[in-house]
């Protein structure tokens, strides 16, 4: 999944506007066509990663680690540019890691 976003030149972080569970939430829909209820949450990490060096291994870690937060869509903003993983939690326990990458427009 990409998401682009502007980008502040002097900074290189996003600006203006943030990436969150929200975002993803709307870009699952519209993109993928995939439409997540209410219960079904989003978690994402905060750390940046590489797609290409992660290896399965590293994603059920990662997961593992998302899966600690409970409760709503997780509250991480990110502000800069990079690719990341998130957790998307499903009805009966199921759980699904998504890569995502947020991109200059």
């Amino acid at each position: 999944l990409k998401i682009h976003r502007n980008v502040d030149p002097s900074t290189n972080l996003v600006f203006p506007g943030l990436v969150n569970a929200t975002n993803i939430r709307q870009k699952l829909s519209k993109q993928l066509k995939i439409d997540l209820d209410d219960d079904e949450l989003i978690h994402i990490s905060a750390t940046p990663v590489i797609h290409s060096e992660l290896t399965e291994e590293d994603t059920e870690k990662i997961m593992k680690k998302l899966n600690e937060s409970v409760g709503n869509d997780c509250g991480v903003t990110l502000k800069v540019l990079g690719e990341y993983v998130a957790r998307i939690t499903l009805s009966g326990d199921y759980a699904v890691p998504l890569k995502f990458a947020v991109l200059k427009r």
